[in-house]
C-alpha cells in the first residue's frame, strides 16, 4: 500500500529535494568573517524549483517553500513515491506432536517454520550535509556562475552585514562560501528493499510422573532456534563517490554548466549501489521441572515447584563490501562483521499456601545468572481472599529484570545528518543571548537560519553518530496490583483490578540537544578543545559530530484500572450468546524526560496515550456454527502540551472499529472462518496532516478467510 493510496497518508515534504538547495555559510576562520565566530548566511533553492507541485514535467513532486529575503527551500513530496506498508509473502508450517513412551511417560516435540520477505519502497535516497568547499567549481555561490545553464541567476553570492549595531549594512561580502547540500538522488530512482526472514525453532522433551514425595510430576527438555534475516536495498547513495563527483565537478548538482536531465542521471547513476545487511540470532537450551506436594495444612495440601533453564544466545551481523569500507552514506569509518554470544542459567521456585480455607498466598522466586551481567534475585507473591462465594478480593507484587539485548549492546554504529538544534556554547558567543546560558534572548522568528541560537530552518547542521553501548546496565521494576472478582449470577461476572508499574534504567537515547548543553555545561567548567564531552567540532567552532549511544536513562511509572464484565444466556434452540466488555483506564503515565532527566512528563491523553481503551465481543454459538462482532474503542488524544479543552484542531478524536467473522466447524476436524476487520471501512483520526499508527493501520476494511484442520 502506497502512501498516495490514504488521504491521511498522502501528504508529505521533504526539505531535501531535487532539484536541490544550499546552506551558505563562513567559517570563524574564513579571512572576509566579519564576525570571528561561526556565520550563517542562508539556505536558498536551486533556481530550477517550480514554484508548484506539478507545475514542471522535470520536477514533477518538488516545489518551493519561499522565506523572506530570498532564502528558501526546494522540497520533495516523497509521499507520492513511498508505500506506507511493505508488500509481504510470510509462509509458516508449525507441528506438535506427543507420544505416550509407558503409561506414565511421555515424548513431546513441536516444530515452527516461518519465512516472510516483504518489499518496501521509499522515496529516492536523501542527502543531508554533504560539503562543499570554496572552490568547488560548480559552487552556486561563485561570482564566476552567476547562472545556470538556462539563464536562471543563483541566490546567495554576495551578503551586506551591520557590523557596528547602528541599523546600517556597512560591510560587504562576495562568495564563494563553504556549502553544506540538502539533495535527493531522484535520478537513481527510488529505494526499493527486500527483506527476508526466515525463523526455524525446534522443541523436544519428555514428561511423566513417578511415585517420589508421594507422587511427583517431571519435565526434562531442550530447545534450539535460529532466526536469520536479509536486508537488501536499492538506490542508497556511496558517499566518498558523491563527494569526489561534487569536488571535482564530475556531478553538476546545480546545473552550472548542463541542466539536462539525462547528463544529470547519466552523473549521478554512477554514485548509487545495492546495501545489504545479514543478521543471524540463534539460541540453543535445556529445561526442567519438577512439581510435588512438600506436606500438608490444616487447609490442603502445599504444592511446590522447582526447575531450572539454560539458554545459550549468539547472533553475528555483517554488511556489503562497500559498507564495511565505510564507503556507504551513514557509516561511521569502516565497519567490521559483529559478533557477540551470552550464556543464562536460572533456578526458579513457586509454592501455594492455604493459609485458610478461603485465603490462599502464592510464593515465587526466580534467579538468574548472565555471564555478561552478573547474578539477578527476583521475587513475587499474590493473594487471593474469599470473603463471600461470590467475591473473590486479590493483590500480586513483583521485582521484574531485563538484561540488555545484544544488539542493544553490540550493534555497530552509524551516522545521520541532523540540524534544527540550538548549538548552546556558540549561542553564549552571540550578543542574542544576554545572558550567556546558550539561550537567545530574543524570539527565535528574529533569527536568521543558521543562527546558533536558532533550532528551526535547518540550523546548526551536524552529523549524529548512533548504535549500541557495551557499558548498558539492566532495566528494572517493581509492578503490583490490588482488585476484585465479583460473581452476582452464575453467568455474571465482573472484575476491576489496580495496577502500578515502576521502571528504572530504562534503555533510551540521549537527544542531540542534552548532548550540546552538557558539552556546554563542561566548557563552562573548564573544557577545551575540539572534543568536549560526546561532541566535536570542526576548526573554528563549526559543529562535526555529536555521538549519542543508547544509554540507561528512561524512567517510567504508570498506574490504572482493568476493569472486565462479561454475561452469557441460552436462547434455547437457537445456541449461546456471550457479551464480554473490557476497558483499560491510564490514572496517569509518567516518562523521564530524555532532555531533561530531573523533568517528569505527564503524557497520559496524549498522543500515543490516550487515557481509555475498550473492547466489546459479542460471541453467539450454536453446534457447529459460531459468529462474532468486535468492537474497539480508543479515547481521543491531546496533540499538543497547551491545548485548549475546546480547541478541537488540537485533538486526535476518538476512534471506533467493528471487526466481525462467523464459523463453520467442519465435520472433518477442520474450521472454516470468513470475516473483515474494520468492517465499516473507518480511517483512523488525523489532525494537522499526522495520524497516529502506533495504535491505528491503514488498511481500512480488511476481509480476510481462513482454515484450520486438526489431524
Amino acid at each position: 500500500m502506497y502512501d498516495a493510496d490514504r488521504s491521511f497518508t498522502s501528504e508529505g515534504a521533504s526539505a531535501l529535494g531535487y532539484p536541490s538547495s544550499y546552506f551558505a555559510y563562513l567559517a570563524t576562520d574564513d579571512p572576509r568573517n566579519p564576525t570571528g565566530g561561526f556565520l550563517p548566511l542562508g539556505i536558498f533553492a536551486d533556481p530550477r524549483c517550480p514554484e508548484e507541485v506539478g507545475s514542471d514535467p522535470d520536477y514533477p513532486n518538488s516545489f518551493e517553500d519561499a522565506f523572506p529575503g530570498g532564502e528558501g527551500i526546494c522540497r520533495y513530496t516523497f509521499a507520492s513515491t513511498s508505500a506506507t506498508i511493505a508488500d509481504n509473502d510470510t509462509k509458516s508450517f508449525f507441528v506438535n506432536a506427543d507420544y505416550e513412551i509407558t503409561e506414565r511417560t511421555a515424548f513431546y516435540a513441536q516444530g515452527l517454520f516461518s519465512h516472510n520477505e516483504s518489499v518496501g519502497r521509499y522515496a529516492p535516497s536523501p542527502i543531508f550535509g554533504v560539503n562543499w568547499s570554496q572552490d568547488t567549481p560548480n559552487n552556486p555561490t561563485n561570482p564566476a556562475n552567476p547562472t545556470n545553464a538556462d539563464g536562471q541567476p543563483f541566490p546567495g553570492q554576495q551578503f551586506e552585514f551591520d557590523t557596528d549595531g547602528d541599523g546600517v549594512n556597512d560591510f560587504q561580502v562576495e562568495g564563494p562560501f563553504d556549502l553544506s547540500l540538502l539533495y535527493r538522488n531522484v535520478p537513481t530512482g527510488p529505494r526499493d528493499s527486500t527483506f527476508e526472514d526466515t525463523l526455524v525453532d525446534y522443541v523436544a522433551g519428555v514428561e511423566g510422573t513417578i511415585d517420589w514425595l508421594g507422587g511427583m510430576d517431571w519435565q526434562l527438555g531442550a530447545n534450539w532456534s535460529r532466526q536469520s534475516t536479509t536486508d537488501r536495498g536499492q538506490g542508497f547513495v556511496l558517499a566518498r563517490s558523491l563527494n569526489t563527483a561534487i569536488e571535482n565537478g564530475e556531478l553538476d548538482v546545480f546545473g552550472v554548466q548542463d541542466t539536462s536531465l539525462a547528463s544529470i542521471q547519466e552523473q549521478a547513476g554512477g554514485i548509487s549501489f545495492t546495501q545489504s545487511s545479514e543478521y543471524d540470532f540463534r539460541i540453543t537450551g535445556g529445561n526442567g521441572q519438577v512439581s510435588f506436594d512438600a506436606f500438608q495444612m490444616n487447609n490442603g495440601p502445599v504444592p511446590v515447584a522447582l526447575g531450572f533453564e539454560y539458554r545459550d544466545e549468539d547472533f553475528d551481523e555483517s554488511f556489503d563490501q562497500q559498507t564495511q569500507a565505510g564507503n556507504a552514506f551513514g557509516a561511521v569509518g569502516q565497519l567490521v562483521p559483529v559478533s557477540a554470544a551470552r550464556v543464562v542459567k536460572s533456578l526458579f521456585a513457586e509454592t501455594v499456601i492455604p493459609v485458610v480455607s478461603n485465603l490462599e498466598l502464592n510464593l515465587a522466586v526466580r534467579y538468574d545468572d548472565y555471564n555478561d551481567f552478573g547474578t539477578t534475585i527476583n521475587p513475587k507473591a499474590s493473594v487471593a481472599f474469599r470473603p463471600l462465594d461470590v467475591l473473590l478480593l486479590r493483590a500480586t507484587y513483583g521485582k521484574g529484570f531485563q538484561a540488555p539485548d545484544l544488539r542493544d549492546l553490540y550493534s555497530i554504529q552509524t551516522s545521520d545528518v541532523g540540524a534544527n538544534v540550538i548549538d548552546t556554547w556558540q549561542c553564549s558567543l552571540t550578543p542574542e543571548d544576554t545572558d550567556g546560558d546558550g539561550r537567545a534572548n530574543v524570539p527565535v522568528e528574529d533569527l536568521p537560519a543558521g543562527h546558533p541560537c536558532n533550532d528551526t530552518g535547518f540550523s546548526n547542521i551536524y552529523t549524529g553518530i548512533r548504535g549500541g553501548n557495551r557499558d548498558l546496565q539492566p532495566t528494572e521494576s517493581d509492578q503490583w496490583t490490588a482488585g476484585f472478582v465479583l460473581n452476582p449470577l452464575q453467568d455474571l461476572t465482573l472484575s476491576v483490578d489496580y495496577y502500578y508499574i515502576d521502571i528504572t534504567d530504562e534503555v533510551a537515547e540521549l537527544t542531540s540537544q542534552q548532548k550540546l548543553d552538557e558539552e556546554f555545561a563542561l566548557r563552562q567548567a573548564g573544557a577545551t578543545g575540539d572534543a568536549v564531552g560526546d561532541v566535536t567540532r570542526r576548526a573554528g567552532g563549526r559543529l562535526d559530530t555529536i555521538t549519542s549511544l543508547l544509554t540507561n536513562i528512561g524512567t517510567k511509572k504508570t498506574e490504572g484500572l482493568d476493569a472486565e464484565i462479561s454475561y452469557g444466556f441460552s436462547m434455547g434452540r437457537f445456541g449461546d450468546l456471550k457479551s464480554t466488555l473490557y476497558w483499560t483506564h491510564v490514572l496517569e503515565y509518567e516518562e523521564s524526560d530524555v532532555d531533561d532527566p530531573t523533568r517528569t512528563l505527564h503524557l497520559d491523553g496524549t498522543v500515543f496515550y490516550p487515557k481509555n481503551r475498550g473492547q466489546l465481543a459479542v460471541n453467539w454459538n450454536m453446534g457447529d456454527y459460531s459468529a462474532t462482532v468486535v468492537g474497539n474503542y480508543t479515547s481521543r488524544q491531546n496533540d499538543a502540551p497547551f491545548c485548549a479543552d475546546d480547541d478541537e484542531d488540537c485533538y486526535l478524536a476518538s476512534w471506533v472499529t467493528w471487526d466481525v467473522q462467523v464459523a463453520y466447524a467442519t465435520p472433518w476436524n477442520g474450521m472454516i472462518t470468513v470475516g473483515a476487520r474494520n468492517v465499516f471501512d473507518r480511517d483512523p483520526p488525523d489532525t494537522d496532516g499526522f495520524w497516529d499508527n502506533w495504535q491505528a493501520d491503514v488498511f481500512g476494511r480488511v476481509p480476510y478467510i481462513r482454515w484450520e484442520q486438526e489431524l
